[in-house]
């Protein structure tokens, strides 16, 4: 995964949270494609997931103090 790549995911994420799936749109990338770049992104630490507390399907992503 690039440096530039992840860039373009970290901007995608921006401040808010999204779903993996409002994330992959946004980036018009499938779902898997979205979940391998947030799992390394969250292996370094510059995001984190979270599930949903009323749907526990959905699953948040968002930056992390280091991702800011």
């Amino acid at each position: 995964m690039s440096y530039n790549y992840w860039v373009h995911v970290i901007e995608a994420i921006g401040e808010d949270s999204l779903t993996m799936n409002e994330l992959s749109e946004k980036l018009g990338i499938t779902m898997g494609t979205a979940s391998v770049a947030v799992n390394k992104l969250t292996d370094k630490n510059f995001v984190e997931r979270r599930r949903s507390e009323d749907d526990r399907r959905k699953v948040f992503v968002e930056l992390s103090k280091k991702g800011l």
